[in-house]
């Protein structure tokens, strides 16, 4: 390319400027002025053709942020999370209340150990909280010193379990609510708003009836089903402790295959080719020599 571009400057001047100077097509042209001028410009040009033909890289590193998923139990500190609420109006009063306690202390021995467990008593209002932890003792202390009276309202208990669990779906962690009542609220359409958003926010309730009564079944089911969850009826009592023995297991499987989605950041290595880049260069300096030579080729006269 370099012997081509000389050549072609020597005759470009004799092709382009015969019009007005006629003895450019009958005079030999000579070597071009300049020569040794434009030396080191073509030494520069042959330095960037070999180097580009050896195909040097530029290496580099720059940060990847990669998502990956893990399924399987769960063995980092924040744990999936239980809340137990537990209807202690007037209708739940004597034998009633201390056979619930003795089926709640049966949920909580029959519990994974890893999993936050949390309380919360109510009647007309919140009369008993805890949030979720993994003091089992804590939470046993509380169910022993339940006691009954009052009415009924499911809008506050919801709404305090609601609050405590958000905060493990944020996490993608599981999150569920475990709900024992036997008798119908007061703020039927107050209570459903926050169910709701219990299932917007992917909160899991298991209701539990005691008794019989059609329309008490019909609002545990709306709000299981609602979440995603399972309703089951205690026709006595007595036989809440088989159905929270029940709901334990399903609780533990549910939190024994849990997804972690974490997301990291990794340091990758990168090689760019300087080979173009030379090539090009190299291509731009012949065109500034062919030019250099051409000026240099004018005949004088």
């Amino acid at each position: 390319m370099l012997l081509l571009a000389r050549r072609r400057a020597l005759n470009t001047y004799a092709s382009r400027h015969a019009y007005w100077n006629p003895l450019a097509r009958h005079v030999e042209t000579p070597v071009p002025r300049g020569s040794k001028a434009t030396l080191p410009l073509a030494l520069t040009i042959v330095t960037l053709a070999l180097v580009a033909a050896a195909n040097p890289v530029v290496t580099g590193y720059r940060e990847v942020s990669l998502k990956t998923g893990y399924t399987g139990s769960i063995h980092v500190p924040a744990a999936p999370g239980v809340v137990l609420v537990i209807d202690v109006s007037g209708s739940m009063s004597g034998v009633k209340l201390e056979t619930a306690k003795k089926a709640m202390l049966r949920f909580i021995d029959l519990l994974n150990n890893t999993v936050d467990l949390g309380l919360i008593a109510f009647n007309t209002a919140v009369v008993t909280a805890v949030p979720p932890t993994r003091n089992r003792s804590a939470v046993r202390a509380a169910v022993e010193k339940l006691s009954a009276g009052g009415g009924t309202m499911f809008t506050y208990p919801l709404t305090t379990a609601y609050n405590w669990l958000e905060v493990y779906r944020e996490y993608k962690l599981p999150a569920i609510v475990v709900m024992a009542t036997d008798g119908l609220p007061a703020d039927i359409a107050e209570y459903k708003l926050v169910v709701r958003e219990m299932a917007k926010a992917g909160i899991k309730a298991y209701t539990i009836f005691i008794g019989t009564s059609p329309e008490g079944i019909r609002e545990t089911r709306f709000i299981a089903g609602e979440t995603g969850g399972k309703q089951y009826t205690a026709g006595q009592v007595a036989s809440l402790v088989h159905v929270l023995e029940k709901i334990a297991g399903e609780a533990n499987r549910i939190v024994a295959n849990v997804t972690v989605k974490t997301r990291v950041t990794v340091r990758k290595e990168y090689r760019v080719s300087l080979a173009p880049y030379l090539y090009l260069a190299s291509m731009l300096l012949i065109a500034a020599l062919s030019y250099l030579r051409y000026r240099a080729s004018r005949l004088e006269v």
